[in-house]
Order: C-alpha cells, then structure tokens, then sequence
C-alpha cells in the first residue's frame, strides 16, 4: 500500500505523537509500504529514515502527495490534508491522541476536573492564555472537527478510556514501543532513584511528586528524583524544590533521546507518572514496563488499561499515596515477577510489530470499501 501520515508534530520534537508516528512509519516502511511522513515540524537535520519525511509543504505540494497515497491518516484533526483527502476520494484514518473532539485546548482538565465543552466554561478558560479572536478560533476549529467527523473513514483511539469519553464510533490500537530498544538490563539499579519524564505543565503533576518527595524526605527515606523533560512550568517547579529545601535531592535534565533514555530508565529504582489530568495514553508506563522498571501511575485515564496488576496505581492529586506507593515499589521483595508480567504484556500487545499489524488491517479494511 502507499500509506501517508500526517502528524503536525514529529520528531526531533518530543511526544507520544511523535513516536507513535515514527514507530509505525518505521514499521509500514519495513514491511514493505511505501510510507510518507508529512509534517510541520522543522529540523536542522536530514532524515535518514526508511521512509519519506516532508516537513512544511506547500499547498501544492501536499495535493500531490495526498494524490500519490491510497490511505490516509491524520494523527489529530488537521482541517487542509483532512479536506484534500476526501475531495481526492482517499480514505482517512483519523487517529486521536488527545481530546479533540470535547476540548478547544484539547487537553479535557481545567481547575483540577475533567472538562466537556461547554460554550461559557471553554471561553472563560481559553482567555486565561488567548486574545478573544484566538479564543473564537479554537471553538470554531472545535465545532469543525465535531462536523467533520463523520466523514472519516475510520476512528482510532490508543485506550477504550478515550474512545469512550470522545464518544467516538471507532476502534482502539494502542500506542506502540520499540521492545528491542527498550529492554531489561542486568545492571545494578540507583538506589532509591526515582525518574520523571515527561512535559513540565500542570496537567502531569510534577508538583505532586515534588510534594510526594518531601514526604519521603521527612519520613527519613534517601531518595532521589530526576526531572527528564521542558515546558512552561519549569522555573515554577525549580522555584518549589528550592522552597522545600530539596534541591539535593531533586536534579533537572533536558528531554532526553532513545539510548540515553533507555539507559535511564533501565537504572532508576521506580517511574513515576503522577499525571492528575487523565492521560489518553500514558507512554511512559509502557516504556518502563518493556524495561522491567517499576511503574507508579494514577488511576486515571489509559493508564490501567495496560498497567493493571503490574504498576502501583494511586489515586490523582494525594501526594501521601503517591509517596507510599514509590515507597512500596522501590522496597518490594516481590517484584521480579510483576516486573516479568509487564514485559510479557509489552511483547504481547504493544510492541510497534504488533500495533503496525492492527493498523494494516485497519487500512486494509477501509480501503475494501
């Protein structure tokens, strides 16, 4: 098949947008796909993938290869490539990745609770950070995707979570993980190190964990936490270690790329994803859990879908559960045999083999019709 991706975001920018997308191109490509990669996403360097990337078309451009495809997806609502598709005949996958369907801002929290659009509410909330005329455009955009969305010809969600609450007639292929990348390692692990990865904006409760770590501090427990990742509330989260006095056991490190990243989380004592807004996903847990690391996660969103059993899921927004449960798994006696049940589970359902197989019937499927 001639398959082409649009993803708005891809790489060398960091998401689970962005390495869903490169893990199943890479997968397409392999299996013998003529894949395309379209993007808005600039980089300094050149792709040296085995697929095609094209980074900010012209419009021009991008009607010929839409032209050229015979699928195609769109990772989240993009009105242009959406549009050219369905006037061309192709058939569209629109993959979703978030809540665009339900939220301006596409995010579905706001004041500590999960948001559902409501005119008064969303406008209230989109002029904390947008000009009336940016707000106006985002509500319009909203109802577009909700008009459109039924002309698509297939509806992906990464969790029934999120297929659920978008009320979306589709079908549900998780996000996927490099299992031959991310794997155990016969390596001591840093003792008590607990490691976040991920933006640093409020929806993934960094301050939380940061909470969670002076609890254990006063509680006598030497652990440490490294912050992996950027974002808007960086210098606020540094300005509350400083405050808590616990700048000695709390690092801050830039995002980080597969080996490096593989490496760090294959030494950490535990993972943690205190995420207080319902992740559609949760990629990380599934990094951590293809490397046997222990996982704490909330109970919220996709995260028990996959998680469930194998990681220590904590109600959203308690910093004490949240401190005991890090507690608990970096103390359990018992945790060759969760960690095992994990990887398994990884090998089983989420490595990119095994996504890239659904999305080829997936593909498969809509063009039969």
């Amino acid at each position: 098949m001639r398959i082409l991706i649009y993803s708005h975001y891809f790489h060398p920018s960091v998401g689970g947008v962005e390495k869903t997308t490169l893990l199943l191109a890479r997968y397409l490509s392999e299996t013998g796909h003529e894949t395309t990669v379209i993007t808005q996403t600039p980089s300094d360097r050149e792709d040296a993938w085995s697929f095609r990337v094209v980074r900010t078309p012209r419009t021009r451009e991008l009607l010929s290869l839409i032209r050229q495809a015979e699928v195609v997806q769109i990772q989240g609502f993009v009105f242009l490539p959406f549009f050219i598709a369905k006037v061309l005949g192709r058939p569209v996958v629109w993959a979703h990745h978030g809540y665009d369907i339900t939220c301006p801002k596409q995010i579905g929290w706001n004041d500590d609770k999960d948001t559902y659009f409501q005119l008064s509410q969303c406008m209230a909330c989109l002029r904390r950070d947008h000009s009336m005329g940016e707000s106006i455009g985002l509500v319009v955009l909203l109802a577009a995707k909700r008009f459109f969305k039924g002309f698509a010809d297939a509806h992906v969600a990464p969790s029934h979570y999120l297929l659920t609450r978008e009320a979306l007639k589709g079908i549900v292929i998780p996000n996927p993980v490099d299992a031959g990348l991310y794997t155990p390692s016969n390596r001591a692990r840093e003792t008590g190190k607990i490691l976040f990865m991920g933006r640093l904006i409020e929806e993934k409760g960094v301050d939380v964990l940061i909470d969670a770590m002076g609890i254990l501090a006063g509680g006598g427990h030497d652990y440490s936490l490294e912050i992996v990742g950027t974002g808007h509330k960086h210098t606020y989260l540094r300005n509350l270690v400083r405050a808590k006095g616990l700048e000695d056991r709390i690092s801050f490190s830039p995002p980080l790329f597969d080996n490096e990243l593989v490496d760090r989380i294959q030494r950490a004592s535990v993972v943690a994803a205190p995420t207080i807004s319902a992740e559609a996903f949760g990629m990380v847990g599934i990094e951590a859990m293809s490397c046997e690391t222990p996982l704490v996660a909330t109970r919220k969103g996709g995260f028990p879908e996959f998680a469930e059993g194998v990681a220590w899921l904590v109600p959203t927004g308690d910093a004490a559960a949240l401190a005991e449960a890090l507690e608990n798994a970096i103390t359990d006696n018992g945790l060759s045999g969760r960690l095992h049940l994990g990887r398994l589970r990884i090998l089983e359902r989420y490595d990119f083999r095994k996504v890239g197989e659904s999305y080829i019937r997936l593909y498969e499927t809509v063009l039969s019709r």
